[in-house]
């Protein structure tokens, strides 16, 4: 059967062959250029003149993407030689081998890192030339190559087909003829003499005969047709090869140039490389006079020098080694201490620490210091121990007070703190240093007094609640100290009553009036403060500061109405305990306090009395208990 084509589709691909091994191909060459079955030549040769087209198409896209990368390579080298990867001339030239070497001079890295940028610009003018060179040399006559296959193939096509296609209706012809032959001797033989003249065997094998003719006639045709695009072909296909070769040749020229003009540069600045001796460049450094000479001598620390260095205000005072009583584990800790002319404390861990960054430092002005320690015994019989005390904040640090244990509430707050020296006289020289930029309580005036007490009493009072007091406090032992401080020192000057604020009185209990009001405890106070100032002496001024008033409790009895009505008409009496300082005895008697009675009220009222401190002497006339109360020196205590 006869493969025919399409004549409108031009040009047109013949059938494709199946894969074959080499015993699958035909026994014998064809010799029917228009086979009844199989495939006809010419659709062979198309076949393989789309696989030659598809060759060079894949060559022609091999080197036009070898060209693309070399051109991409080049754009890379380009700017890497012209950007900031490759720094010639260096920003500091004048400190290394000068470039351009003059003649008979020393080649240094600086010279070298230039050769190296010229490199890589040669070195990308390379591949800029090999891109061009391939597209233009290789890459254009393969695509070009491939244009005249396709035309090849579209001829073949449309001319063979054309000749074909008469040669396949002439056998459709030749075939309708003898048919018509055959018919025609069938009728004859049946009926010979009845036949008309067209149906004649002689008439119509002549026609058949006439037809084979013009059949072979058109057969030979296809046949020549078909040798010659056989040869077109072969001419065609070693033309490709040939083209093909010639442009493999000028890629493998080209890159091979491109090539060795790239290693060349390499080996030579290679071998530049290997003659400049490491120690090159620096032997040229030393002798620009920027290196310091081995033979300078070191700096002498004692012969620091600086403005202020020798200024007042920047040296101390007093530093020596005391220790500080710890406030929640109750032990002495050693530490270093430096007081300046700014009037700070300042404490270091030990002597060698920096002196920059003290581990604690109180600002002396703002804190206040316990009275001159001085030897002897306590009233426990012990022997007082060389310590000071001294109640103030840390000094901020930042913004934020004291170092990191500052940022606890406790810090933020007035504390205690105890020091202790080797001795007496290590302890009184610490004071003295210390008494000039502190408020010393023996030396403050009433004002002072008033502030370190606050305006708490006064509060209390004109609110009608519990007023302040006298109170005769014990001697604090060391296990009574709160927060880590020793108020040992102080005995003397508590032995007499303290002001209190007391919080409550015992339920059923009242106090009687007798005591010092708050206006005559303000004038004493003044008064003291003055004359301590002026020189008086301590124990006399204790004495008429702390005069012990008489006080006395009794039992509040519910009485009947007519204890009520004598209530009325005269005024209460009042039990008043008086305690002996000689003796220590106790006696009791009776006062009559007058009232404030309002003239103008009818007679059978009587005014109230006006509100009195209450007092207490001692533990016991609190009503038990242990109740801390605030002093006028501003340490609280335990009754």
């Amino acid at each position: 059967m006869l493969h025919r084509h399409n004549s409108k589709r031009v040009p047109q691909r013949g059938p494709a062959l199946a894969p074959t091994s080499d015993s699958s191909h035909p026994a014998e060459p064809p010799t029917d250029p228009a086979p009844q079955e199989g495939t006809r030549p010419t659709d062979v040769l198309v076949n393989r003149m789309h696989e030659v087209k598809r060759i060079t198409k894949s060559l022609a896209s091999y080197f036009e993407e070898i060209a693309s990368t070399h051109a991409t390579q080049s754009k890379n080298l380009l700017n890497i030689s012209t950007g900031k990867t490759i720094e010639s001339p260096l920003p500091e030239a004048e400190l290394f081998l000068p470039t351009p070497v003059k003649e008979g001079g020393q080649i240094g890295f600086a010279e070298i890192l230039t050769r190296v940028k010229e490199n890589t610009r040669l070195e990308a003018d390379g591949h800029s030339v090999l891109a061009r060179e391939v597209s233009d040399g290789v890459v254009t006559p393969l695509k070009k190559l491939r244009v005249d296959i396709k035309a090849h193939i579209s001829s073949l096509d449309k001319e063979v087909i054309k000749i074909a296609d008469a040669v396949a209706k002439e056998r459709a012809t030749s075939v309708e003829v003898l048919t018509h032959l055959a018919k025609s001797i069938a009728s004859h033989q049946i009926t010979p003499l009845s036949l008309p003249s067209h149906e004649d065997p002689f008439v119509v094998r002549s026609h058949a005969e006439s037809q084979m003719r013009e059949q072979v006639t058109r057969e030979n045709e296809l046949l020549k047709a078909a040798l010659l695009w056989q040869e077109k072909t072969k001419e065609l296909e070693i033309s490709v090869w040939t083209e093909v070769t010639r442009c493999w040749a000028v890629w493998e020229e080209a890159h091979a140039k491109m090539l060795l003009s790239t290693q060349t540069r390499s080996s030579e600045l290679h071998e530049t490389v290997t003659t400049v001796q490491p120690e090159t460049e620096w032997n040229h450094f030393e002798t620009l006079n920027y290196l310091i000479p081995p033979s300078t001598p070191a700096r002498d620390l004692s012969l620091i020098t600086f403005p202020g260095q020798e200024d007042p205000a920047t040296l101390p005072i007093k530093q020596g080694v005391l220790e500080r009583k710890k406030r929640f584990v109750r032990n002495w800790k050693e530490a270093y201490f430096v007081l300046t002319p700014s009037g700070y404390l300042h404490e270091y861990r030990s002597s060698s620490s920096p002196l920059a960054t003290p581990y604690l430092s109180l600002h002396l002005p703002h804190a206040t210091l316990g009275p001159m320690p001085s030897p002897g015994t306590s009233k426990g019989g012990r022997m007082k121990e060389p310590k000071f005390i001294i109640q103030g904040r840390e000094a901020e640090k930042g913004g934020v007070i004291g170092s990191v244990r500052g940022s606890m509430k406790l810090q933020k707050s007035d504390l205690e703190r105890v020091y202790r020296g080797k001795s007496w006289e290590a302890v009184s020289e610490w004071w003295v240093a210390i008494e000039k930029f502190t408020k010393s309580y023996a030396g403050t005036t009433a004002k002072v007094l008033a502030d370190i007490q606050g305006p708490g009493p006064t509060a209390v009072q004109s609110a009608g609640m519990v007023p302040v007091g006298i109170v005769e406090g014990d001697e604090l032992s060391d296990e009574e100290i709160e927060d880590g401080s020793s108020e040992e020192e102080f005995s003397d000057a508590r032995t007499g009553p303290v002001l209190a604020t007391v919080s409550e009185a015992k339920p059923g209990y009242t106090t009687t009036p007798g005591v010092v009001s708050g206006a005559e405890r303000d004038v004493k106070l003044k008064n003291s403060a003055k004359q301590y100032e002026a020189g008086a002496d301590k124990s006399t001024l204790k004495a008429s500061l702390f005069a012990r008033p008489s006080t006395s409790k009794r039992k509040v009895e519910d009485t009947s109405g007519a204890s009520a009505s004598a209530s009325a008409s005269s005024p209460p009496s009042a039990n008043h305990t008086t305690h002996s300082p000689t003796n220590g005895s106790i006696t009791t008697s009776t006062t009559s306090p007058s009232y404030h009675t309002n003239p103008t009220a009818p007679a059978t009222s009587a005014a109230r009395p006006t509100p009195v401190p209450i007092v207490i002497g001692d533990k016991r006339a609190a009503g038990g208990g242990k109740k801390r109360i605030s002093g006028i020196f501003g340490w609280g205590k335990k009754i």
